[in-house]
């Protein structure tokens, strides 16, 4: 059984309200985002993940919130990071006070 069965496993057990089902969804989306390898293709994962728990999305409330939050990483995924930026020294009153 692999990690994706076993999260949905336990996503599918009922729940009381709406804010477990929400918990519990992202509770799961971070297992499954620890369980991928360092070497592996995230692309696929993901792909390969969405396609495991999207039948069961309309039926289960957990496994909608684990399929929002894969898609959320999707396009974070498609985006492009931005260029890191240089440390920018602020030039204010506290810097000249701690010089003198």
């Amino acid at each position: 059984m692999q990690v994706m069965d076993r999260i949905i496993l336990r996503l599918i057990e009922p729940q009381k309200n709406r804010e477990d089902a929400v918990l519990l969804g992202r509770l799961g989306f971070l297992e499954w985002l620890v369980s991928i390898p360092d070497d592996c293709d995230f692309d696929e994962e993901l792909r390969l993940a969405h396609e495991r728990a999207e039948p069961l999305k309309l039926s289960m409330p957990a496994v909608g919130v684990l399929c929002e939050l894969l898609s959320e990483a999707g396009k974070l995924a498609e985006s492009p990071t931005p260029a890191s930026t240089s440390l920018v020294r602020r030039k204010g009153a506290r810097r000249r006070r701690s010089l003198h």
